[in-house]
């Protein structure tokens, strides 16, 4: 309100390389965390906690960007630090939590350069995937439930690629990207 100023206040520190958040309908907050190798989850009395950081007894390289769907469904991109899933080795992932927590699925398995974003579609059957390294968006779309199908939804020309993307009420996506080539000083 007009006359009151609001200050940044730090809820809890996971003393990593925190790079994406989201909170749930009961207000628990989930953050991934690159240096940590994990999804922390942090509820209402402030405590932060491993949340996941491993898929069958193989630790992730390093979440770097989660989302919930309006059933309580958790996606998460494992990328690791840029540089660490490549073109030549393309080893990042896109994961799925079911609501209830019980279960861990790749949609996508150690096959991505750099997934580092993700948005919902408007009908929420569909994962958009900013895959930087490869320069393009994907789109895993779940036809029939609970089944993922992934296809390149467009495709960049320059060097990187998307770093974030967002979607609108109206189903529009947003893009955030950099080009080396126009990026650099003339």
């Amino acid at each position: 309100s007009e006359g009151k100023s609001s200050a940044l206040q730090t809820i809890f520190n996971t003393s990593g390389a925190p790079s994406s958040l989201c909170v749930d309908v009961e207000g628990a907050i989930f953050v991934c965390d690159a240096a940590h190798q994990a999804v922390f989850r942090a509820g209402d009395d402030g405590q932060l906690s491993e949340f996941v950081k491993e898929y069958e007894a193989k630790q992730f390289k390093g979440p770097s960007a989660v989302l919930l769907d309006s059933l309580g469904n958790m996606f998460f991109a494992d990328s690791g630090p840029l540089g660490e899933t490549t073109l030549q080795s393309p080893k990042g992932s896109v994961f799925l939590i079911a609501a209830d927590g019980q279960l861990l699925q790749p949609l996508v398995l150690e096959a991505l350069a750099h997934p580092c974003a993700l948005a919902l579609g408007l009908d929420e059957r569909s994962v958009y995937v900013a895959e930087m390294m490869q320069n393009r968006l994907l789109r895993l779309v779940q036809r029939p439930t609970g089944v993922y199908h992934c296809s390149v939804f467009f495709q960049f020309s320059g060097c990187m690629g998307p770093s974030g993307i967002a979607r609108d009420a109206q189903g529009n996506l947003y893009v955030t990207r950099f080009d080396l080539a126009t990026a650099t000083p003339k």
